[in-house]
């Protein structure tokens, strides 16, 4: 539960990006955070095994909240001034 509440909490400030038409945006957040994706995972089954993997996964995709949340509260703003 824990390992999908990261990903399920990215969704909402993404989904609002996309109504704001700022779909461009979006993508360049999901390809900055690809090799963590992969590395995340790799690194946790090398130090830990296969829980090293889930831990690898929640840090990951939890560390992918904020930039989500910011960009989010940036565009907001943006939409609000112009």
């Amino acid at each position: 539960m824990i390992a999908q509440a990261g990903p399920a909490l990215a969704v909402g400030p993404a989904a609002v990006l996309y109504a704001f038409g700022r779909t461009r945006l979006t993508f360049w957040i999901n390809l900055f955070f690809t090799p963590f994706l992969l590395a995340g995972p790799v690194t946790g089954l090398l130090l830990g095994g296969a829980k090293g993997v889930i831990i690898g996964n929640i840090i990951v995709f939890w560390a992918t909240i904020p930039p989500w949340i910011y960009q989010l509260h940036k565009q907001a703003h943006a939409v609000d001034r112009g």
